[in-house]
């Protein structure tokens, strides 16, 4: 490739990566208004405000349920308070709110994961397959949308992308040791953001490493020479110790937030928040059959706003979906279509062979056995369909669907032993990736839709790259001018009749929005704010997190910022308690039932 085309690509990733800035500038500030309107990102926000100031837990602070946000927890024993999240997105997160911008590192996040995508499929593939999952990556509903949020997703994408690219560089690499180390750093750092995605994803590469690492003892024993073993553990052991070292973190947060490292934080708020199966998993209990239920539910969703391609408009059907309720998307998805074909093309027919790509016997053999895995994989997923519901109910029996399915997505591993099958290998190593997350998902007793189904978000860089391989290949046909034309303007089209209103109809969602403190603002005498807001904590009319959700976004844990919002949840003698404990501030006085608060001096709204 010729050094002005080579200058073209990087040109056009520099500029993919800008877009991917400026689109989570703008829609976290039109949208989202720079707020969160989920409570995962009030609790997220609540803890990166105590580490942006040096601390690990806040203090509990007197009359403490006055100051109650959703997914904060007061440890009594410990007089701490801090959120039910493991360390890794808060701390992160920290770094913006100490700039006093904390949007502005999901918009950095995503921006390096574009480039990042981009010389990962160059490295693996060619430069087109690298572009071209950059051009996905950039205008994906999925992370535009969770880009603009307070959401942790796109940095386990970022990390997730970063860790397979640096485990590559591991093998391919002649100072194989220092990727070991940043591949060590970054899953390290997934882990501690978020532990069961970073499971999944490292998943195929420990199992690989694994099967290789006992061939070369074989070989170790039989030459009598332990140098090429040493050689390939030495970054895989730096790999290890890293991770390691850094999944620390998270024991050493809940021990000096509850003094047990051990304790899982999300059982403080709901007992029944953990993954397996049973009846200790979820409101109800959690079985394989609700796990495939909703992955049903969820897949239909994935496959529109993965990468924007579905049919059926925006209409009425959409809105109620994603707002209101909804079982499967109404609209027709096409985004996870040509993943498995792409699979094919990687493992079957993607041979460099001075600089061309040609079939071959090998090649022939392992895509007929790809798509005999692909038909024993279809059996295992009707599986769920077909079994009695009495021995779902079966201790165990959703534990071994999950561990039967993950061996057979890390099985033809085996096959790609060969040093000399990087590519097909890396390509059935993506697919895998795809599959754990999908299928470890299994264990978790809910699913998701409103943020788009971001639990299924880490498996989108894996996505993306099988996606545009086989865009790729197409292109070898009819042209490379042509292929690019095509997919711009069916991504134009997308944006425009899909992403754009798709994002904007969370707009003021959760009823959030900055007007709210712009009223309270517009009040003041120039002295520090404490609001009040009035109202029940029982019966129909209790007080909901949503009617004061804006005044948590912006209040210390220290309770020491410029507005400090407190509930008056109406016990004796609180309000005067309120008001003892801030001397000297401007009190503004509200009301509030169930999502909706006003002004006192103001009349109810009407329902």
């Amino acid at each position: 490739m010729s050094s002005s085309l080579q200058s073209r690509y990087s040109l056009a990733v520099g500029v993919l990566a800008f877009m991917a800035f400026a689109l989570t500038a703008v829609f976290s500030r039109s949208v989202f208004e720079h707020l969160p309107h989920l409570e995962d990102e009030v609790a997220y926000l609540y803890q990166a405000k105590i580490f942006a100031r040096g601390y690990i837990v806040a203090p509990e602070p007197p009359n403490r349920r006055a100051y109650w946000e959703p997914f904060v927890v007061d440890d009594t024993v410990q007089n701490t308070r801090f959120g039910k999240y493991t360390p890794g997105w808060p701390l992160v997160l920290s770094l913006g709110v100490a700039w006093g911008e904390a949007w502005i590192i999901n918009a950095f996040l995503a921006a390096i994961t574009v480039a990042l995508i981009y010389r990962l499929g160059s490295a693996l593939f060619n430069r087109d397959v690298g572009l071209i999952a950059a051009v996905l990556t950039t205008f994906s509903p999925m992370l535009i949308l969770l880009n603009a949020t307070l959401m942790g997703h796109t940095l386990a994408i970022c990390l997730a992308t970063g860790f397979i690219y640096a485990y590559w560089r591991i093998e391919r690499d002649t100072r194989p040791l220092r990727w070991g180390l940043l591949a060590g750093a970054l899953l390290g750092l997934l882990v501690i953001a978020r532990p069961l995605s970073a499971v999944a994803v490292a998943l195929p590469f420990i199992a690989w490493s694994g099967i290789r690492g006992v061939i070369l003892l074989v070989q170790s024993v039989t030459m009598r020479t332990p140098a090429p073993l040493m050689r390939f553990l030495r970054p895989l052991i730096a790999l290890g110790i890293v991770t390691l070292l850094l999944a620390l973190i998270t024991p050493i947060f809940n021990y000096a937030a509850t003094g047990n490292p051990r304790e899982n934080l999300y059982q403080r708020v709901w007992s029944y928040d953990i993954i397996g199966f049973g009846p200790c998993c979820g409101i109800s209990g959690h079985t394989l059959e609700k796990g495939f239920r909703h992955a049903r539910y969820d897949l239909s969703l994935t496959a529109a706003d993965t990468f924007g391609w579905q049919t059926g408009g925006f209409g009425p059907d959409v809105i109620k979906y994603l707002l209101v309720a909804g079982i499967y998307f109404p609209n027709r998805g096409y985004s996870l279509f040509l993943i498995p074909i792409g699979l094919l093309i990687g493992v079957g027919v993607w041979q460099r062979r001075s600089g061309k790509q040609r079939w071959s016997r090998a090649a022939l053999l392992r895509l007929g056995c790809a798509v005999l895995w692909l038909v024993g994989a279809a059996a295992i997923w009707g599986l769920p369909q077909q079994t009695p519901p009495a021995v779902q109910q079966i201790p165990g029996a959703g534990w071994l669907w999950v561990i039967v399915a993950i061996a057979w997505c890390l099985l033809p591993i085996v096959g790609f032993i060969s040093l000399r099958q990087h590519t097909a290998r890396t390509t059935w190593l993506l697919w895998c990736v795809i599959m754990c997350v999908f299928v470890l998902q299994f264990t978790y007793w809910i699913g998701s839709a409103r943020y788009s189904t971001r639990y299924y978000a880490e498996a989108f860089p894996a996505a993306a790259l099988l996606t545009a391989v086989v865009l790729a290949w197409i292109m070898r046909f009819v042209g490379r001018r042509v292929m690019y034309v095509v997919l711009l303007a069916v991504t134009a089209y997308s944006f425009w009749m899909y992403t754009a209103p798709r994002v904007q109809l969370l707009y003021r969602y959760n009823e959030i929005e900055q007007s709210f403190l712009d009223e309270i603002t517009a009040r003041r005498d120039g002295r520090p704010l404490l609001v009040i807001i009035r109202g029940k904590d029982t019966g129909d009319n209790r007080v909901r997190w949503r009617a004061l959700g804006e005044l948590m976004a912006v209040t210390s844990p220290f309770l020491d910022s410029d507005i400090v919002g407190a509930w008056d949840y109406m016990a004796e003698g609180l309000h005067d308690k309120l008001i003892a404990q801030f001397p000297g501030r401007q009190v503004i006085e509200m009301n509030a039932i169930g999502n909706n608060a006003w002004f006192a001096d103001d009349a109810p709204p009407t329902p």
